[in-house]
């Protein structure tokens, strides 16, 4: 180990025989405080990490990853650049179409329910009246992913 003993936030030192101590310290009336072994297992508050779930922890590995790639395109020019092209315009699995193509289905069935509602005479709402105009469009888009899964 290093002659240094290794400390923690809260304080507590971790001396060359892993004994953990919370070191004499002044107070402010100038009398001293003793030196205080601490019990092995033994954490303290400002010692434990603050939970993150994983999609904080995510956020930060992006961060840092784009912070990596920023550095790489800086040195590399544009050789760079295109390899960061080529990252993002990565190809479709079949899982992720198949995926699409169940989404676009449920879509058209809804929108088909609330075209009979129409057909019926009630009054769709204006978001509910943009889905029916997109439906060509969404059947369109599915027959072009089902051509492409078909391949």
């Amino acid at each position: 180990m290093s002659s240094e003993p290794s400390s923690t936030p809260s304080g507590i030192i971790t001396t060359e025989t892993n004994e953990r101590l919370i070191p004499s310290s002044r107070r402010a009336d100038g009398s001293v405080r003793r030196e205080r072994r601490v019990r092995a297992g033994y954490v303290p508050q400002e010692d434990v990490q603050i939970y993150q779930n994983r999609h904080v922890r995510k956020q930060e590995n992006l961060g840092a990853i784009t912070e990596n790639l920023e550095a790489l395109n800086l040195r590399e020019g544009n050789d760079g650049q295109q390899s960061g092209e080529t990252l993002t315009n990565k190809p479709q699995t079949e899982i992720e179409i198949a995926r699409k193509i169940r989404t676009l289905e449920k879509k058209l069935i809804q929108i088909d329910k609330l075209k009979e509602k129409a057909d019926l005479g009630e009054t769709l709402l204006p978001e509910q009246q943009e889905k029916v105009d997109k439906s060509d469009s969404l059947r369109e888009e599915l027959d072009a992913l089902k051509k492409l899964l078909n391949k």
